[in-house]
């Protein structure tokens, strides 16, 4: 829900003939910073989102007809993407509030078992409320298997791309 669910995050499906919905056992949410989802190639459902009230970002996987839900960032995860690689591993982008109007752009996967996280950049101009939400984080994967992330505040649009070395940054609009 947009502006949120005493229901939390559900997962809803179409079985052919009708639209279900299940919870993914996430909780309440006072207010929808984006959530993600993604199937991978066996047809499982993957999505990511911020857990407003406890500022976590949450990765949910429905394995064997089960959610099983993750905290992969302790602060933050607002305005979360994901992508599923050939090998169905989880990439996420998302935004971390630092302070007012300034936050950190990051990246986080699963490295043996454990979700890593660095920073991409850092934005200076993010008034979060009303006139200040938005989806801010758009991850994708080439064809190529590079990864490219697609970002901005109120001045700047960026995109970045991983390169073996870390994250190469260009600018698209710099007002």
């Amino acid at each position: 829900a947009q502006f949120g669910s005493g229901e939390g995050v559900e997962y809803g499906f179409f079985d052919g003939t009708d639209w279900l919905k299940e919870s993914i056992n996430a909780g309440p949410a006072s207010y929808e910073y984006s959530t993600c989802i993604q199937v991978d190639s066996e047809g499982h459902p993957h999505i990511v989102f911020y857990d407003d009230f406890g500022d976590n970002l949450v990765y949910a996987h429905k394995k064997s007809g089960e959610w099983q839900n993750f905290t992969i960032a302790n602060k933050g995860g607002l305005f979360a993407s994901m992508v599923l690689d050939e090998n169905n591993e989880q990439h996420i982008t998302y935004y971390e509030q630092l302070v007012d109007e300034v936050g950190l752009v990051r990246y986080v996967r699963r490295v043996e078992e454990e979700w890593t996280s660095e920073v991409i950049d850092e934005l200076e101009n993010i008034p979060l409320g009303f006139t200040g939400a938005r989806n801010m984080t758009a991850l994708a994967i080439d064809r190529f298997g590079q990864l490219g992330v697609c970002y901005g505040d109120r001045k700047v649009v960026k995109y970045a791309t991983l390169l073996e070395n870390g994250w190469t940054t260009e600018f698209i609009v710099d007002h």
